[in-house]
């Protein structure tokens, strides 16, 4: 019970240091706890909206697929159908739906609509049966007519009454608003758009004409579901089945479910890299805090106490650091839940008040996480305590602990060996998802800790290397050289204090190595493959109709023109991607590497190209055969003519658009390429496409370069969002740097004590403290650049050569982080430097 006192006694006597140790533990809990309560608040939420979505229906008659099923695959049945099904004993209503995310509208400046990502629904407007009510106006009725959500009307100004542009398969032509609507009570569509449609105005816009998604249906009262469902099925011709609604919820909830896991586990991986960080600021902090009691823990052992009742003391301060973390965390997660979802919404992603659900799991979870890290982080510097001998501490200068060491040494080869060889089998092992993730996490967390216990083997010689201009810079004088001298006087301090910015550093630096190698090989692969002049797109990755090329063909300016398609068919036995496109053009518009065969040799509904990384696990060659079967249900055997190498296409299967055609209701191309004629210039192209550019103002009609530019401009973007969640471990490095050198101050209170003594000003102990922070800083820097970049280059070497295909460096952003990790450490040290300059002289001389 004594030791416990102590221990309640000394983090009471030590309350900002603990209190900044624990900060960084309570910031990771805080993030695990949002991650968990944003996952399960959305998924409770749209589980909700689904079912509600659902709620007036009893069963649904669609198409029969056994494909996983994505929206550019998605089935229509004929719209005949819905009379079949009201005529079934037992149907009260029977009403037709239909869905598609080709129609854009145009807001009053002309602009199109555009999301942050969540798609623009179109459906037809069924009242009987339909989630979505009028707010205002009146429901579509006819030709010319359409209604669009309260939401989207408020965000892009869209006024009852008014005549907007709506873009079709046709392109765009003038709508009248004729009402805006509600989707359930609130109207939660997640940053969507909804418009709705008459139905045979909805068909035509998208081009599938007398076509349907689905037949709602509602039973007469006391009917039994199941009996009905037989009849209906019965009715059916082969190919459509009858579900239950609770199958259509069960799998939109499903497949809802999938999207919020994966947005969950990035934010919770995160958290997971900042609770990392956090281990090595809690493991420094009891270093520095029991090095600095070592003489009154020497005393306690003299007088009695057991090496086991030293370990429980320390322990069981870490363990009210990590209860008090986690509790305080576990509040801080719940408020950075709620922010999270508010930024989301500034982005335009329109998400629903968030339900608190705060499961047993979370809070499991937010003590295990804080009071494991803080003891797991004091277990070491505990057991280093416990271990001191008695008399030797109570000498004056006696050294606690040490940086190298022939046993630690080979601990720390085991566990690199073991790191890199986890690393090594997730990049290059074929492992599924769940045990690759296991393993390249655990082999990462054992190689940065290995990294951390090589360290202090050379960070004193690297910190002097560092620090030496300091000394030649006139401004510092012997400032310089102190704050040198400090820097490199205790390794084991050093490297722990630089470990936890190396950490953010080298996953930043990773990113950076990834990206840019990603964007110069896009760019090669780009220059080298696509001899096409001009891409057409939509911005967002969705598909559009294809007249546009068919108009492109009929243009003057353009001697050869193609459309790209992207589904999925059943090939050898699994589901694969299948591309269609004009064979007999594929040369002509990229520069396929025909390793055997000829891509236009009998181009047509019945020929087949495949990739050369198909050909030995489908054990087939040029003539031979190859089964396909269709989401539609369809089949056919296709004659391959060609076996080609090329990084540029998606899918290794390619098939002619007229099979295309034959097999899939879907009609909307993924990307247009077009090769100029002989003698046009890219003026005369750019005033050619001009009136398609107005008919479709939704598309990009983009030349070769800046269809280049803009998708590198999309991976910058995506980068700064992973470098800005990657910062906050960085800012949790920093508070550790913050929270060391104040300790050190502590620690160094009579030799500054000392100093001032002799002469050393209050602005010379603030320059010294501050730049012996920067100097572990950079060195912090540099080693999280070198490994950031090592990492890299793993990465880039398991990801495959179609997506990577050379290592590019960017020295010149990793210069600036290390540059930016010097002035963050100048910063951080600002409170310790202010501290240990207002010490009183004649105290800190008397400090023992």
């Amino acid at each position: 019970m004594e030791v416990i006192r102590l221990a309640l006694r000394n983090l009471a006597s030590n309350r900002l240091r603990v209190s900044m140790a624990a900060a960084a533990v309570m910031v990771g809990v805080a993030f695990v706890v949002a991650s968990f309560l944003l996952s399960d608040g959305l998924r409770a939420t749209f589980d909700d909206i689904i079912e509600d979505t659902l709620s007036e229906i009893d069963l649904a008659v669609r198409a029969e697929s056994d494909f996983d099923e994505a929206d550019f695959q998605v089935q229509t049945i004929d719209e005949a159908l819905v009379d079949v099904v009201r005529g079934v004993d037992g149907v009260a209503t029977a009403e037709p739906g239909l869905e598609t995310y080709k129609i854009v509208p145009v807001d009053g400046d002309g602009d199109p609509v555009e999301t942050a990502g969540p798609p623009i629904i179109s459906a037809n407007y069924v009242e009987s049966t339909s989630s979505v009510s009028v707010d205002s106006g009146r429901a579509p009725t006819g030709p010319g007519e359409f209604t669009i959500d309260i939401t989207a009307a408020d965000r892009f100004d869209f006024e009852v009454g008014e005549t907007y542009d709506v873009i079709g398969v046709d392109g765009r032509e003038p709508f009248e608003l004729v009402g805006t609507i509600r989707f359930g009570e609130d109207n939660v569509l997640g940053g969507a758009v909804l418009m709705t449609f008459e139905l045979s105005e909805l068909q035509r816009l998208d081009g599938r004409e007398g076509a349907i998604s689905l037949v709602e249906v509602v039973a007469e009262p006391g009917e039994d579901l199941q009996r009905l469902e037989t009849r209906i099925e019965l009715a059916l011709p082969a190919g459509v089945e009858a579900v239950s609604s609770q199958v259509i919820i069960d799998e939109g909830q499903e497949d809802f479910g999938a999207v919020i896991d994966i947005f969950g586990n990035i934010l919770l991986a995160f958290a997971l890299v900042s609770v990392f960080v956090s281990t090595f600021i809690i493991a420094n902090t009891f270093n520095i805090l029991l090095g600095q009691r070592i003489r009154q823990l020497a005393l306690l052992r003299a007088l009695g106490a057991s090496r086991r009742q030293v370990r429980v003391s320390a322990l069981f301060e870490a363990f009210v650091i990590g209860l008090a973390a986690s509790i305080i965390g576990l509040g801080l997660g719940v408020a950075l839940a709620y922010l999270l979802r508010a930024i989301m919404n500034s982005a335009g992603f329109d998400l629903p008040a968030l339900e608190l659900i705060l499961s047993a799991r979370t809070i499991i979870t937010a003590v295990v996480v804080g009071v494991g890290v803080s003891l797991l982080s004091a277990i070491t510097p505990s057991r280093r305590a416990a271990r001191v001998p008695p008399v030797a501490a109570m000498r004056e200068g006696y050294r606690y602990g040490s940086g190298e060491g022939t046993r630690r040494t080979i601990i720390a080869i085991v566990l690199a060996v073991l790191g890199l060889g986890g690393i090594s089998w997730s990049l290059f092992g074929d492992l599924d998802t769940a045990p690759l993730l296991v393993m390249m996490g655990g082999g990462a967390v054992l190689t940065f800790v290995s990294i951390t216990m090589f360290t202090p083997l050379f960070s004193s010689p690297i910190a002097r290397v560092l620090g030496a201009p300091l000394e030649h810079l006139p401004w510092l004088g012997v400032t310089g050289k102190m704050a040198r001298e400090n820097a490199s006087s205790d390794n084991k301090r050093t490297a722990r204090t630089a470990a936890g910015l190396m950490i953010g550093l080298a996953l930043v630096a990773m990113a950076s190595v990834v990206a840019t190698s990603l964007k110069d090989s896009f760019r090669d692969q780009l220059g080298s493959t696509l001899t096409a002049d001009y891409l057409i797109t939509e911005p967002n990755g969705g598909g559009f109709s294809r007249n546009v090329a068919a108009e492109l063909q009929q243009l003057d300016e353009f001697d050869v023109v193609s459309a790209t398609r992207y589904g999925n068919a059943v090939i050898n036995g699994g589901e694969r991607a299948i591309a269609a496109t004009d064979l007999g053009a594929l040369t002509e518009l990229l520069d396929v590497e025909v390793l055997e065969g000829d891509p236009a040799d009998g181009a047509g509904p019945d020929r087949i190209a495949l990739d050369a990384s198909v050909v030995d696990s489908l054990g087939r060659g040029v003539g031979d055969e190859v089964l396909v079967r269709f989401a539609s249900g369809s089949q056919q055997l296709f004659t391959i003519n060609a076996i080609f190498d090329n990084e540029f296409l998606i899918a290794n299967y390619v098939i002619d658009l007229s099979a295309w055609d034959e097999h899939f209701t879907l009609n909307e191309d993924a990307v247009v390429a077009a090769r100029l004629a002989r003698g046009v210039d890219e003026q005369q192209a750019n005033a050619a496409l001009a009136s398609l550019e107005s008919r479709f103002p939704s598309l990009e009609f983009e030349t070769k370069d800046a269809f280049r530019e803009r998708i590198e401009g999309q991976l910058d973007t995506l980068l700064v969002v992973i470098n800005v969640f990657l910062g906050l471990a960085v800012v949790i490095a920093l508070l550790g740097i913050t929270n060391t050198m104040a300790l050190a101050v502590l620690e160094r209170t009579r030799e500054i004590g000392l100093m001032r003594a002799v002469g050393l000003t209050r602005r010379q102990t603030r320059t010294m403290i501050r730049w012996e922070a920067a100097v572990v800083s950079v060195f912090g820097g540099i080693l999280g650049v070198g490994v950031g970049v090592a990492f890299g280059w793993l990465a880039v070497q398991a990801i495959p050569d179609s997506i990577i295909d050379q290592l590019a460096v960017p020295v010149t952003s990793l210069v600036v982080y290390v540059v930016i990790a010097g002035i963050a450490g100048l910063i951080a040290a600002s409170l310790p430097a202010r501290r240990a300059a207002r010490l009183d002289v004649l105290d800190a001389i008397r400090e023992l």
